[in-house]
């Protein structure tokens, strides 16, 4: 396991909530290949869970199962990282993910996943 990140490799992409793009993504992006893993309008099943392989920890918006609102922001971590290399930045708006990161020489970096809607900006506020 990686207790400092020394590059980082990142795959983004809008789901546009489909079950298919999203089983798509989960056999392609490998843990190996990509350090993080940004997701726009994932497939959320009922139960309000995206879906992931056990090989990658799965980042929601602070209080995901408590809001109305659809999560429209996910983040993946490699489980490779090691969790003293990072953790969650909380963020209670169902359209961003944050995740801060420790290099390897000490520094640290937040890596912000925004879902931005053409209709309103509050995302930004």
């Amino acid at each position: 396991m990686q207790d400092t990140v020394t590059r980082l490799r990142i795959w983004q992409q809008n789901l546009n909530k489909s079950l298919d793009a999203q089983g798509y993504l989960i056999n392609t992006a490998r843990e190996d290949l990509y350090d993080i893993v940004a997701l726009q309008e994932p497939y959320m099943a009922w139960n309000k869970l995206t879906r992931a392989h056990s090989r990658w920890v799965v980042l929601y918006p602070a209080g995901h199962h408590d809001s109305k609102e659809r999560v429209r922001s996910v983040m993946l971590v490699s489980a490779k990282l090691s969790t003293i290399a990072w953790y969650q930045v909380s963020s209670k708006c169902p359209d961003m993910t944050v995740v801060s990161m420790k290099t390897a020489d000490g520094a640290r970096i937040h890596l912000f996943n925004l879902y931005v809607d053409g209709n309103h900006d509050r995302t930004l506020h």
